[in-house]
């Protein structure tokens, strides 16, 4: 008998390789602006700006509605691209929408894990864009839940968004639960906070003073710490 019940994996950039969607997506917007030739310096812009909205959102400081609104408008009004962000933030989210590609190892693990355990995935992503991308992934099939913040009126670390979560896969004891993610802002601290055992997804080795249970550096790494956790 397993201890865990469920495995819960956060999207971007644990499973679902974020940061080169996102390259991918802004550069066919720009070139669907003809700005191809600024793409790199304007992404650098884009990221710092955006990267604010996302942080600001965690600390509850902001609603998904306004960060979705400003984080192009903003970015237009830096660089003086003046009339352009409402074209370009559904150009982008149309492009972001359409990729799945995945962090290595995330196929093989998933696929493995899913044998022996329910699986479930939690995103502060946009739901229409997370869901596209989740099915084209292919991972999709692996899983029993997928949780999105948008459609739960929470944010991760928000408790309530862990309330929802707990509720969708019908399990009462947040020791039955590993959940692994990359943020230490919205994965970890919501994981922590609530009494889930945590396992950071931490390829850049970094630091922290969070008390976390688990810190992995690949993916592969996974099978072997659940396996660790197993009753007998």
């Amino acid at each position: 008998m397993s201890m865990l019940n469920w495995i819960v994996f956060d999207a971007d950039d644990t499973l679902l390789d974020f940061k080169g969607a996102q390259v991918q997506a802004f550069k066919r917007m720009m070139e669907s602006f003809g700005l191809e030739k600024d793409s790199d310096r304007y992404l650098e812009i884009y990221r710092r700006l955006n990267d604010g909205l996302w942080r600001a959102l965690e600390r509850g400081e902001i609603a998904k509605a306004e960060l979705i609104e400003r984080r192009f408008k903003d970015f237009c009004d830096y660089t003086g691209l003046d009339g352009l962000h409402e074209k370009m933030r559904f150009s982008y989210e149309e492009e972001l929408s359409k990729r799945g590609e995945l962090v290595p190892g995330a196929l093989e693990v998933c696929q493995k894990l899913s044998r022996d355990f329910s699986l479930a995935l939690a995103s502060n992503g946009i739901s229409y864009i997370q869901k596209s991308r989740f099915a084209r992934s292919g991972l999709d099939v692996f899983f029993k839940e997928v949780i999105i913040s948008e459609e739960t009126g929470y944010e991760k670390p928000q408790k309530g968004f862990f309330d929802v979560m707990m509720g969708r896969i019908g399990e009462d004891d947040p020791q039955r639960i590993l959940f692994i993610g990359d943020s230490l802002n919205s994965d970890m601290l919501g994981a922590v906070n609530y009494g889930l055992l945590s396992c950071w997804y931490n390829p850049e080795k970094k630091d922290t003073d969070l008390n976390i249970d688990y810190t992995l550096t690949s993916l592969e790494q996974i099978p072997a710490l659940v396996e660790s956790l197993v009753i007998y």
